[in-house]
């Protein structure tokens, strides 16, 4: 929850307040090439580690409801640190190797991979900008929390405890449900705009959930 926290602080402080400077002064790629770039590294690094992260919470979760000793020991002691380092590596790769998303006012705000989205011009290869890894990322995410957490509330709705248990557990699943849901619904927005053109009120809505995605911690 402590490193969720805050890798959605970093995010809040690039997709909000630079977000909303670059916005303001009407920036393209052209207008910092160096700074954008840098700035979209570091988004997808943290995107990425936000992903991740969402996920883990959601096998943690489940694992303190399960109790299977194996299952348990994953998240106990010094196996806590290895996720993290697992986490850090797979933030590290998003920073330096695929694509970036890269900022254009152009597009309400929104963060893509391809700086000449929407713009036609004659020799144009989109394939050059596609950052598939993110597009791996976001179609995990999609998958896994609906999958992890509705085997998670239906293991707690029929299990053998009280009533008073049952509650508490079904509580603390609400709660990390809530958590990642805005996660899921980002992700799952940017499978969609990766795949079909999408309306500008489409791009808003996708950068307000982005936007609370990261500040829901």
């Amino acid at each position: 929850m402590l490193a969720l926290g805050c890798a959605d602080l970093v995010c809040l402080l690039l997709n909000c307040f630079l977000n909303g400077f670059f916005l303001l002064q009407g920036y393209v790629f052209c207008s910092s090439p160096y700074f954008l770039y840098s700035t979209g590294c570091l988004l997808d690094a943290v995107w990425a580690a936000e992903a991740s992260l969402s996920i883990l919470l959601a096998v943690n979760r489940c694992a303190d409801f399960w109790k299977f000793k194996f299952f348990k020991a994953l998240f106990e002691g010094f196996a806590v640190n290895i996720w993290l380092g697992v986490v850090a590596l797979y933030s590290f790769y998003f920073f330096m190797f695929p694509s970036p998303p890269l900022f254009s006012s152009i597009h309400s705000g929104l963060w893509f991979s391809d700086p000449y989205d929407d713009i036609d011009y004659e020799g144009r290869d989109h394939e050059l900008y596609s950052n598939w890894a993110l597009l791996a990322n976001n179609v995990t995410l999609v998958i896994a929390l609906p999958v992890l957490y509705s085997a998670l509330v239906l293991s707690i709705k029929f299990s053998q405890t009280t009533s008073a248990k049952k509650k508490h557990h079904m509580q603390v699943a609400i709660q990390a449900l809530m958590i990642c849901l805005l996660n899921f619904f980002s992700a799952a927005l940017y499978v969609y705009m990766h795949i079909w053109s999408t309306h500008v009120f489409l791009n808003i809505v996708c950068l307000l959930g982005w936007q609370g995605s990261s500040g829901r911690s």
